[in-house]
């Protein structure tokens, strides 16, 4: 199966922490392949879409959502076409901030009105295995579609558009809160635990985001006033991945966005701290699945309307 090279409108920033668009894809011969930071809601408008996880995969069609969590490599090919989908995208301690602040006591799972049932889990759903992850239920999707269906006509969508002015990214994050409550229908003390360790490690997230080299284990720990045996533990639950592998993953990813020009493979290893041109093409096809030069030639060809994946 040959992969298409994905493109992503715009990364999200710590200035920037929430994108919304649709995207309209067409090719029924080429397997889109994505692994990103940020946090992922997706909802198939029209066509049906093929995704997979490591261990797990779905058919979906209209009114179906998925849902990607950090550096989870996933994929899709089409089943029927043209397929529009919507998709979300935010970074995790962004929604891990919300969650608490939604909670009234950060860390704690008591709703701050007492009496009245205790919130939704906003990041369980992100958290639990692909095979296990909740689906939208039937009396909710014609809510839902209505709702996308409105916010693409306001947007004009013809291929791939982002919303872009204030009052479409506050519809198409009120949208997303509605999709959250409804996803997250379990409560449990996984989200404010969770939140308070992606709080917690925050500084050394912003140590590899604002440093194009590797930022060590013990730089991390260090910015997080922890020990390393410490932050090593919560960085691993917060994040799923060691802080090591973080890093690499966020300079490679940092790496491909590159590649649209026309900077030399080499150069942009070495502008993200890959010394060693070697290793940086065989950590980059083991993160995506296909060379440098391969990615960078389905860059060339992919159509503009495969941005959102």
């Amino acid at each position: 199966m040959k992969y298409d090279s994905p493109k992503i409108i715009t990364p999200t920033t710590a200035d920037n922490p929430f994108e919304f668009g649709f995207s309209t894809h067409i090719s029924l011969s080429e397997e889109m392949f994505d692994v990103h930071y940020e946090l992922e809601i997706g909802v198939v408008m029209s066509g049906v879409m093929h995704r997979t996880w490591e261990d797990a995969a779905r058919t979906l069609g209209p009114g179906d959502v998925w849902i990607n969590s950090i550096w989870e490599p996933h994929r899709f090919s089409l089943v029927e076409s043209p397929c529009m989908v919507a998709v979300f995208l935010l970074r995790p301690e962004v929604l891990a901030s919300l969650y608490l602040g939604h909670l009234g006591h950060p860390g704690r799972l008591a709703h701050p009105h007492p009496g009245k049932a205790a919130s939704p889990d906003w990041l369980y759903p992100f958290f639990v295995p692909p095979a296990t992850r909740p689906t939208l239920p039937d009396s909710h999707r014609p809510v839902v579609l209505d709702w996308l269906n409105r916010l693409s006509t306001s947007l004009d969508v013809k291929t791939v558009c982002a919303a872009d002015d204030c009052s479409q990214q506050t519809e198409s994050f009120l949208l997303l809160l509605y999709l959250l409550n409804i996803l997250a229908t379990k409560s449990s003390a996984f989200g404010a635990s969770a939140g308070k360790d992606i709080q917690m490690v925050a500084p050394a997230l912003e140590l590899v985001f604002g440093r194009k080299t590797m930022v060590t284990e013990a730089e991390g720990a260090h910015a997080c006033h922890m020990s390393a045996s410490t932050f090593r533990r919560r960085f691993k639950r917060a994040m799923g991945v060691s802080f090591g592998k973080f890093g690499i993953h966020h300079r490679l990813k940092s790496a491909s966005l590159d590649m649209t020009g026309s900077i030399p493979i080499e150069d942009i290893a070495d502008r993200w701290g890959f010394s060693d041109v070697s290793h940086f093409h065989r950590a980059f096809k083991k993160m995506f699945r296909q060379t440098p030069a391969q990615y960078r030639r389905g860059l060339s060809s992919a159509p503009e309307r495969n941005r959102y994946v």
